[in-house]
């Protein structure tokens, strides 16, 4: 609901679509919305059986426009070995969605993070990003816990620049 006034310069074009504001503009909460744009939001759910080594999370290149991400990782994989219940982790991660343009290799980067929830001592879970020369950017994971089965990973990503 709308209550007050609305004041606009000199007119409205009805042929673009865009609202451009000289100003400050004052909100009273943020609805996220899901894409790739600046502050959408992107959730992609991975089933996986982690080990105690770097895996692909199956999440690369295109999956992510390039941009600066922060990451949450949400897991529940008590059941099947692991030592996550209810947990969330999240960290700050760059993302790169095409062939790297140079002779250079830096194969890895990985994320810190900081995770909250109801886990069973150290939970374990660490998240990298890899990438070679020939290769386009891949999400990988590592666990300290070889799980018996798989559990669905929910990968949440919020694109900030």
């Amino acid at each position: 609901e709308f209550v007050g006034n609305i004041l606009i310069g000199s007119g409205v074009d009805n042929n673009v679509d865009k609202l451009q504001v000289n100003g400050t503009i004052t909100h009273k909460g943020l609805s996220l919305s899901s894409g790739t744009n600046i502050d959408q939001v992107v959730t992609i759910t991975k089933t996986l059986t982690l080990i105690n080594d770097w895996i692909d999370t199956g999440i690369s290149a295109t999956d992510l426009v390039k941009g600066t991400y922060i990451i949450q990782l949400y897991a529940n994989d008590f059941s099947v070995g692991g030592a996550n219940v209810n947990e969330y982790y999240s960290g700050i991660m760059s993302w790169y969605d095409s062939v790297p343009n140079t002779n250079s290799t830096l194969p890895t980067d990985e994320i810190t993070l900081h995770r909250s929830g109801g886990s069973n001592g150290d939970a374990g879970i660490y998240l990298r990003t890899y990438r070679t020369n020939s290769d386009k950017v891949k999400l990988q994971i590592f666990s300290i816990y070889n799980n018996t089965a798989s559990s669905n990973y929910v990968f949440s990503f919020r694109r900030i620049i």
